[in-house]
């Protein structure tokens, strides 16, 4: 309750260590508990929208790498094959800027309104792209839970340049089994990582995939290791798979120590 008695929300849990009640507690927004309640209600389930991209936030680096004046923003790192943004046009690299009217300040908003919104319901979203502003029309899909089937190969190879320290090998039925890789990602597996590297640094760890470097796609581990080795700048930018969805990351070189 606020100091006018009305509800903001619902007691979830207490942090208490005898028992009793220390203070501190969680609680759910009551916005979001009625919306919860209405789909249980009116669905017997709660329902999400889904647009089906990967969105991070951007850091500084990632900003200044995409030319953009100021990190905010969501970074798309990868866009689901057939799913909603796809098909609307949403691209790799592009950064969501507003979603339905609503700025979208980070990825975890993006998130949010995107749950929020309806399924089927059309939207604009607005996306940077090579340093224009361009608006979209996506129709939300309902959230669902998508399959995520893969695995990797074991031809070894330590790699010089930026990705020192990073041994990577081939994507088979095998590792994608194991690592649960979907079908649809293609890349290079990172099978170990110096913890001392620039690569371990910026947050590249085994079980990732690589996807891209600098902007080229990467099919497979020797492409990986061909492109690593024509490097001319220390600093790398990847497009790497996890569970947690694709991302990017800036590996800096020149910062190993």
């Amino acid at each position: 309750m606020d100091v006018s008695g009305h509800l903001i929300g619902i007691n979830t849990a207490i942090l208490s260590r005898t028992g009793g009640n220390l203070g501190i507690g969680f609680a759910v927004p009551s916005d979001l508990a009625r919306r919860v309640m209405t789909d249980l209600v009116k669905y017997g389930c709660v329902v999400r929208g889904y647009l089906g991209v990967e969105a991070q936030d951007l850091t500084p680096e990632l900003a200044q790498e995409f030319g953009l004046k100021q990190a905010t923003g969501a970074l798309v790192g990868g866009v689901v094959p057939n799913g909603p943004a796809a098909s609307a046009g949403l691209e790799v690299g592009d950064v969501i800027t507003r979603l339905d009217g609503k700025p979208a300040g980070d990825a975890r908003q993006v998130r949010l309104l995107v749950a929020e919104a309806k399924p089927c319901h059309t939207v604009q979203v607005e996306v940077l792209r090579n340093g224009s502003t361009r608006p979209l029309r996506v129709t939300i899909a309902q959230a669902s839970d998508y399959d995520r089937l893969a695995k990797v190969d074991c031809s070894y190879d330590k790699h010089p340049g930026p990705l020192q320290g990073v041994t990577m090998g081939e994507l088979n039925s095998q590792l994608r089994q194991q690592l649960k890789v979907p079908r649809y990602v293609q890349g290079a597996v990172v099978l170990d990582v110096n913890q001392y590297s620039a690569a371990a640094d910026a947050g590249l760890r085994p079980g990732d995939v690589i996807l891209s470097m600098n902007r080229h796609e990467v099919e497979n581990a020797q492409e990986a290791s061909r492109l690593t080795q024509n490097a001319k700048d220390k600093r790398t930018l990847l497009r790497v798979w996890s569970l947690s969805g694709s991302r990017f990351i800036l590996v800096d070189g020149s910062q190993s120590g």
